[in-house]
Parts: structure tokens; sequence; C-alpha cells
């Protein structure tokens, strides 16, 4: 069994503050773009063990627990290529989850990263002449299968960002129940009516 390589990629937010930080977040996990170590992830992704509900790590442990999970991931075009897009949540019920999701989504964590396998690796220096990826060092990294997505502190791939953070739920329910109660008039209640009173009463200052 091949190992697991880990290719970390720097996020930055696309659409501004006001958000859930919990989620769904939609980042570029990766792309073909030469990364800090040199080579190059084909985005050939087997993504059968991840699309739906695979596990959101921190730093790579796999030994804790997940602190989210994938809702989608799929390999689409962008204007630089390939790219595999990743949609997750963190868990609001884990306590890292939420932790971590705040400093993700204040910009004190940046950075997501790839853990797969890579089934075939080719050297960019055995690479025939005249292909652009050809270099002295590195390696081509193919027919991937992606295990896991962690959130990291440090990212390698200049290409990946946040493409979508999902507006703050609790907010735009804030502001339905607020629209509701604005469309809906309440009659008051009637008076209630005066109790008997014995004549008696008055005299004597009795309620």
């Amino acid at each position: 069994m091949s190992e697991i390589i880990t290719r970390s990629v720097s996020v930055t937010r696309a659409d501004g503050e006001g958000k859930d930080p919990m989620g769904p977040w939609r980042v570029i996990a990766s792309t073909e773009a030469e990364d800090s170590y040199e080579d190059i992830v084909e985005q050939d992704w087997n993504l059968s063990r991840f699309a739906k509900g695979g596990p959101i790590l921190l730093q790579h442990n796999s030994y804790g627990l997940p602190i989210g999970k994938s809702i989608t991931a799929s390999v689409q075009d962008s204007a630089k290529g390939p790219a595999l897009v990743v949609e997750f949540t963190f868990d609001p019920e884990d306590e890292d989850g939420v932790r971590v999701a705040k400093k993700f989504a204040g910009g004190f964590m940046d950075s997501v990263s790839v853990g797969f396998r890579s089934h075939k690796r080719t050297l960019r220096a055995m690479l025939p002449d005249g292909d652009p990826r050809k270099a002295e060092r590195g390696y081509i990294l193919s027919k991937n299968e992606l295990i896991e997505l962690s959130v990291v502190t440090i990212g390698a791939n200049h290409e990946a960002k946040v493409i979508k953070a999902a507006p703050d739920l609790l907010s735009a329910l804030e502001a339905r129940i607020r629209a509701l109660e604005d469309a809906v008039t309440i009659s008051p209640s009637p008076a209630p009516s005066p109790k008997h009173r014995h004549p008696r009463a008055d005299l004597f200052g009795l309620e």
C-alpha cells in the first residue's frame, strides 16, 4: 500500500465578513500548480472514499476525531486548469471543530491540505523535452486517491482559495422572524370586565 502524501494550500476569504464560521465552506483544495515540494499533482482524483462524508481533520491527525465532514468533492475547470473543489462543514458539536472554525473564519488559520495516496509517480526530469512540466527535481503525482482534507497552519499552493462561505444562518433567521412580525397585526386583548362590587365595598374601602 502506498504511503499517504500531504499537500497544503493557502486559503483566503472570497466574500467578506459576517459569515457562519461553521460553514459550509467551498475551497479549491488542489491544482496542478507546482507546489513547494516542486511536485505537480495531477487532478485525476479518485473521490469514491471521500466525496460525501469524508473526514475533515486538524493537522492530518488521523488518530484524533474528525472536526468536520465533506459535503461534495469534484474536479472542476477553472481559468488556470482543472482544480479539486471540496465543500465541507465543521462539526458544531465538536469542541475542536468550533474552535478551529472560528480561527479559520477569522483568518488566524488560513490553509487546508489534502491527504492522499498517489499510485503513480513520474520524475519530472524524465519527461520528454518540450513538456513545460519538465524540471530537474520533483515528481508528477498521478492516479491520486483522496483520503482526507485537513485544516493546517501552513499552506503551499498559491492558487487555492475559498470560493464560497455560507451566509450567517442565524442572522437570516432573525431577519425572517422580524419580517413576519411586521406582517402580522396582533389585535389588543379586550380589557377585563370589572368585577361585581358590593355596594358597601366603596363605603368601607374594600376590594
